[in-house]
């Protein structure tokens, strides 16, 4: 699990992504922020495990996220945060510990300032907050993302989830990866023995192969990630060495 260190940061070596939303799973919106948040905190160091998609249900929710925050350091949701009766994803989280759900009395004064004599029950829903949770405060964020534990609870629209990501991302401090990219004018078949063979030989080394098929040139473009940059190097040569002659592109 997560550990605080004394200057509020977060030690995290992996998370998981909670997606909610029954209209991401009907196709009618198409997902734009797993993507984001993978490239985000894999490049901090915090690589993302596992992702699922889940509908507006509180039951799952709370399932969903119960397991992530045990298996992972650091689990971001996102959907369900505002306004309307299908935003339930604080009843979910607050399901997913056995918490009360209660108004925060910073979040609805803030509300309260927003929406000024437009104020009504539906805009004060969104200050009703699982007990305990905390207020990511950050200069320029109007409503704040919402922490529980090591569960990060995001908006669902991709450009209020990107204003508000990096308050999150700010308190993560993960272990520094490092990685090069070869690409290679063979195919899959024809290397993946020496790409089993690597892995096993410098065992810290992750190693992607990702086919092309709009490339004439390149067929095949290999990832490596390590923790250690020495590692990485020895992978890279040892694949320098045994790869079909000529095959490695520029």
């Amino acid at each position: 699990m997560s550990k605080r260190p004394r200057n509020g940061a977060i030690e995290a070596s992996s998370a998981g992504v909670v997606i909610i939303g029954n209209e991401i799973l009907s196709g009618r919106v198409q997902d734009e922020n797993l993507g984001y948040i993978c490239r985000q905190l894999n490049e901090r160091g915090v690589p993302v495990r596992q992702a699922v998609v889940i509908p507006d249900d509180i039951g799952t929710i709370a399932r969903a996220v119960r397991s992530f925050s045990e298996a992972y350091d650091v689990v971001i949701t996102t959907g369900g945060v505002g306004p309307t009766h299908d935003d339930v994803t604080m009843a979910g989280v607050a399901g997913a510990f056995r918490l009360s759900i209660v108004r925060h009395a910073e979040l609805e004064a803030g509300i309260r300032t927003w929406y000024g004599n437009r104020t009504n029950d539906a805009a004060l829903k969104m200050a009703d907050l699982p007990e305990g949770a905390e207020l990511i405060q950050r200069p320029g964020i109007r409503f704040p993302p919402v922490r529980v534990g090591n569960v990060f609870i995001l908006p669902g629209i991709p450009q209020y989830l990107r204003d508000k990501f990096e308050a999150v991302v700010d308190l993560l401090k993960g272990k520094p990866r490092f990685g090069e990219v070869l690409r290679l004018s063979v195919g899959e078949t024809e290397i993946a023995d020496l790409l089993e063979q690597v892995e096993r030989a410098v065992q810290t080394v992750s190693i992607g192969s990702y086919p092309q098929v709009n490339d004439p040139e390149c067929k095949v473009v290999l990832t490596l990630e390590s923790p250690s940059q020495g590692d990485v190097e020895d992978a890279v040569e040892m694949l320098r060495t045994r790869l079909p002659e000529g095959s490695l592109l520029p």
